[in-house]
Parts: structure tokens; sequence; C-alpha cells
């Protein structure tokens, strides 16, 4: 399908990483397009649901847990899942690009396949279902669309685990509406019945498509979906030869055993199934289980052309064409017969009249006796599927189901709210129908289902990331801390913590680094020594002591100056201050007996400044007869020197 101008997706980035190119397919649930993933340069295809489902919080839950159980699954024959997320309104799937075509394309251009062929098909469709049956997974929606063929010949198949998210909105009225037209043709009876499904259903949905390749057209038809899946409930597929001439017994045999109504009459996984089909690769027979009233039908291709021998039991299958059923032949042909005699007229008069009388006998019993049948088989081999209340005892659910002829099997489930050990719900629900003798799977609670957060400090975000999908938790939004010991761009922690425990689905926020925090250093010159070294450790801060200078303004065990003042520096880091030990001082020189010249003189080379004091109004001898202070004294330059001159 070519890309439209119109389609809003065309040429996005989703996610900020799939750039999202041509429309490669668009179906019920989804639309798929070509894209490429920008952060690994790869071509990936990207499977994006339709509004109506992403809006449904429920299903996005769903989808996203189911994801993640098929993204373990790897396997040749398995489509990759790559990621899944969310952008907007988006929900989307990122997938392995598998360049080819689809098993309905090639159907569609060649129409019936040959054996051969199909089996080669066929072995690797089973090849990857095997595999997601070993690792627990189920399908529930095996059909041509969903099995891709490489340009090379490999088989790929596609959506596993797709189906069980939207098993929550499949309901009777959907199939009557249409909504699953694709999809109804591959349904096996016990989930159009009770919406139940397990690797036997989709052995179901392999036979159905092994069906489909060897004769070129679906088991069923109808006017509607549920009319089709009416008959998958009430008729048996035919044998494909039946259809299409000249398919082998043993062929006939693998498609009725795969598609037996009785889910314990299939085989119990792919890989059972796998192991007939090499049996009838190496021409070794297979065998149907032949259990009561499912009994299925070994094909005879001889029937009415072979002639039985006495005591045989012939059990063959005849198409109905009109209505698509395998109607079961059984015959006792009598080991002794009787051969007759030449009678006269009155003795076969006699014999037609009685034969006439007992053929309306046995009309008449063989249609009360189909009444009959046909009420059970409708109505009276079901029962009513009883109320187990929430938080019922495990004993009081099986009397409960013991009652109506009911089979319990359990399962653990887990439960915020049901008490260990009690019953959380059962499938089919209350008021269900369901067929006497049947199972009902009731889910006991294992109590709160807790994982532990993972330890991903030092990592970076990328990589602590990959280490908490490993986990179905939810990644939230990242948070952004200064640290001192942690490097820019990794990750501090979690938030919850590292091992704490918590439910599913969790939402797990890292906390990346964004360095060390700087620190503004504060302004200690003037201060003590003693202050200014408390500022610069409160600030966080190493402080550093330099050797003491003189200062003619600053008092002694101050700060005369430091180092970084007005910047900024990290914790730990170190600021040097010099204190100051005051002024330097000199020695005052004499200056007694001096001409009041001379004694300037010397005082200011000295560096000090001189004051004239005259006791009696003028110099009469001219000679300094006093000084303060005194001469020898230590002061700092610049000190007044008072001379009293006489």
């Amino acid at each position: 399908m070519a890309t439209t101008l119109s389609d809003p997706l065309t040429g996005r980035l989703l996610d900020g990483r799939y750039e999202i190119g041509r429309l490669v397919a668009r179906g019920g649930m989804a639309t798929v397009y070509e894209a490429v993933d920008i952060r690994l340069e790869r071509t990936v295809a990207v499977k994006v649901m339709h509004p109506d489902l992403a809006a449904d919080a429920e299903f996005v839950a769903r989808f996203i847990r189911e994801a993640r159980s098929a993204a373990r699954l790897s396997h040749l024959n398995v489509v990759a899942v790559y990621d899944q997320g969310s952008d907007g309104d988006a929900v989307y799937l990122a997938m392995e690009y598998v360049d080819g075509a689809t098993l309905r394309d090639l159907m569609r251009m060649r129409g019936r396949l040959a054996p051969a062929d199909a089996l080669v098909i066929f072995e690797q469709v089973l090849g990857a279902l095997g595999a997601a049956h070993k690792a627990g997974l189920v399908h529930r929606d095996v059909k041509p669309e969903n099995v891709l063929l490489t340009e090379d010949g490999r088989v790929k198949v596609a959506d596993f685990g797709l189906a069980r998210a939207i098993a929550s909105t499949v309901t009777s009225n959907t199939i009557a509406s249409g909504l699953i037209m694709g999809t109804v043709s591959y349904l096996s009876p016990e989930q159009v019945e009770r919406s139940v499904a397990d690797a036997r259903s989709d052995v179901y949905a392999a036979g159905i498509v092994l069906f489909e390749m060897l004769t070129g057209e679906k088991p069923y038809s109808g006017g509607t979906p549920l009319e089709v899946a009416f008959r998958h409930v009430h008729e048996r597929v035919p044998a494909p030869s039946m259809i299409a001439p000249g398919i082998s017994r043993d062929l006939d045999t693998l498609v009725l055993r795969a598609t037996a109504r009785d889910p314990d009459d299939r085989p119990r996984d792919a890989t059972e199934l796998l192991v007939d089909v090499t049996r009838v690769r190496e021409g070794r027979p297979i065998f149907l289980r032949q259990l009561g009233d499912d009994l299925e039908p070994t094909v005879r291709h001889e029937l009415g052309t072979t002639r039985p021998h006495p005591g045989d039991t012939l059990v063959g299958a005849r198409s109905d064409r009109g209505h698509g059923v395998a109607a079961v032949e059984s015959t006792t042909v009598a080991a002794n017969r009787s051969t007759g005699s030449d009678v006269g007229e009155p003795l076969v008069t006699r014999r037609r009249r009685r034969r006439g009388w007992i053929l309306l006998v046995v009309v008449l019993l063989l249609g009360a006796a189909a009444a009959t049948g046909a009420w059970w088989y409708a109505e009276g081999r079901f029962t009513t599927m009883p109320t187990i209340a929430d938080g019922s005892a495990r004993a009081d659910a099986v009397a409960l189901l013991d009652q109506v002829g009911l089979e319990p099997e359990f399962v653990q489930t887990f439960s915020e709210t049901i008490a260990p050990g009690a019953v959380v719900a059962t499938d089919p629900g209350p008021g269900a129908r369901i067929l006497t003798g049947g199972r009902v799977t009731v889910e006991l609670s294992g109590g709160p289902e807790r994982f532990a957060v993972p330890d991903v400090a030092g990592r970076t975000p990328e990589a602590a990331a990959d280490v908490l999908d490993e986990q179905p938790l939810t990644i939230g939004p990242e948070v952004v801390e200064f640290h001192p010991d942690i490097a820019v761009g990794l990750v501090i922690g979690t938030v919850p913590p590292a091992d704490e425990r918590v439910p599913r689905d969790e939402e797990i926020s890292l906390v990346v680094s964004k360095g060390p925090e700087p620190i503004d250093v504060p302004a200690v010159e003037g201060l003590t020594l003693e202050a200014a070294q408390a500022a610069l450790i409160g600030a966080g801060l190493v402080p550093l002591v330099d050797p003491e200078e003189f200062s003619d303004t600053v008092p002694v065990g101050s700060v005369i100056r430091q180092t970084h003042r007005g910047g900024q520096l990290f914790a730990a880091d170190g600021v040097h201050v010099v204190p100051s030990k005051g002024p330097e001082l000199f020695e005052v020189p004499s200056v007694l007996d001096r001409t009041q010249a001379e004694a300037e003189a010397v005082l200011r080379d000295a560096g000090f400044e001189v004051d004239l004091v005259f006791p009696f109004g003028a110099a009469f001898i001219d000679r300094v007869l006093d000084q303060n202070p005194d001469g020898g004294t230590q002061l700092p330059h610049g000190t007044t020197i008072t001379l009293q001159v006489v």
C-alpha cells in the first residue's frame, strides 16, 4: 500500500527514535509502517495501535506486559520484538522488518499450494509456535496474515502477544459486528465458547492454516462472523481431500487431528504436531484419538470403492459441501451374511411388509433420537458457571464446581486485596455457559506481587534503562541532581531506591548526576583567622592558611587577603588565606642634644614623622631637650615623634 500525504504519522519522529516512513499495511487493530531506528541506524517495522485501543488504559497496560513477554522470545522463525512505547496518542511496537510477503499474499497469487510446499511452510510455522509454547506463550491469532515469507525462503511468525492484549476487547458483539472478521476463521471452539486459549488453540488455528494451504479455501464460510464462529463449535472440519481430491490420507489425518473440536484430542502443543508432520514426511502413519462423542474420522479414500472385510468398522469422512461439515459414517459389516434363497411370492410379500413396518419404526426412533440428541447437543450438555465470590476459600470453590459437574484447574496469580490462597477470579466468569465436565480456571491469590528495584548506580541512563526493562517496571521521568563523586551524566540512583520491593509496572525514575554542586566562595578578608576558617568550612570548602604578612591596615590575627574571592568552587576545594601579623616595627633613633634641623632629618630618614614643641616659645640655644617616644623604641613607620627644642 502506498504512503499517502494525509497519513498523520508519515514523516514523524516517534518517541524521538523511530522515523516513520511508508505505510506497509493497515489492519483491524493496528497500522504497520516501515521506519528507521535513528539510534541504531536500522530499518524496523513499527506497528501503531488504532486510537480507540490506545485510549483504553487497561489495554495499554496489558499490551506493555505482553510486548515484554514477546520480546524475550528469540527464534529463527519468530519476528523479533525490539521495543514498545507510547508517544502522545500513539501506542506502538517496534519489530524486526521482514522484506517479503505474507502467506495470504502467496495464496492469493497461487491459490492452493502443492503439499510439499505447504509442509515446508507449515514446519517453520510450527517451529516458531513450538518455541513460544515452550516459553509459556500462546499466540492466540495464528492466521496467514501473521505468517511472513522472506525473499530467501524463510518463514517468520509475527504478532506474538498482541492477541492477548486485545483479548479483553473481543466479545460476541465484536464477532457479530465483524471487528475480527479476519480472525474468526481460525478461532478454536474453546475460544468461541469460553474465550480461553492455550497451546492447543494455536494447534487448531495452525491446522486451519494447513487446510487452507492444501485446498485454497477456508473450511467454513458464512454470511456473518458469528455464523462462522458457530460452525467452529458445532461442526467438524472436513478432510482436505473432500475439497481437493488427491490429498493423501496422512495429510487428511494430520489436519483432522490438529482441528479436533475437543482440545484433549489435539496434539498438546506445536512441537507435538511437528512430530506428526515429520512422520508424514517419512511415510509413517499417524492416528486420531477416537474418544466417544468427539470421535474424529480416519479418512479412507477408498470408502465406497473398496470392499470391506467381514467384521471391519469403517470410519470415514463425507463432506456436505453445502454446509461444510464432515459427517461421520460408521457401519459394521456382519461377519456371517445370509446368502438368501429363492422363495415364493407370498414369502417375498410378507418380508417386504415386515421390512416396511420395521423401516417406519426405525425412522420414528431415529427421529426421536435425533431430536433428543439435538437438544442435548445444543443445551443438555451445557451447564451454567456458578458464582464464586472473590476471596472464597479454595475448598469452597471446589465444592461449588463439583455441584455442577465442572473440574477446577488452579493457577496462581497476584492480588493486592485478596489474601494468599483465596480465589481471585474464575475463567469463565459467573453465569457463563460451559460444557458439563469442562475445566474452569480458578485463579488463587499469591498475595501482592512485588519486584526488587535493581541497583543501577554508576551506569549510563541507557544501560540503566536496559536493566529496568528486564523487570516489569515502568521508567518514569528522569531526575537530575548534583553529586560530589559521580560524574556528569551517570546514574546516582533511583526513586524508589534500589532493593525496595514495588508492585508491577511501578514507575521508577532515574536520578542522574550533573556533577558536583558549585559553591559561592565567602568573603573572609578582614575577619579574624578563626572566623574566616569557620566561614569557609561552613560553606564546604577547605581553608588553607598561608604565612603571616605585615600589614599597616589589618590588625594582627585578621585576614589580609584570600584566593577566589567572589568566585565559585566545588565541595572540598581549598581557599588560601593570609593572616596579618600587624605593621612592621622599626627602631626610633635618639636625637637628644641635636639641633632642630639635625633631629628632624634623622627621624624623617628613619620613616617617622616629627612634631616640634618649644617650651619657652622659641629656640634660644637650638638643642633637642627631650623626645617622645624615646630613642630605641620599636614603632611602625609613620609614627609621629614629638621633640622639645630649647
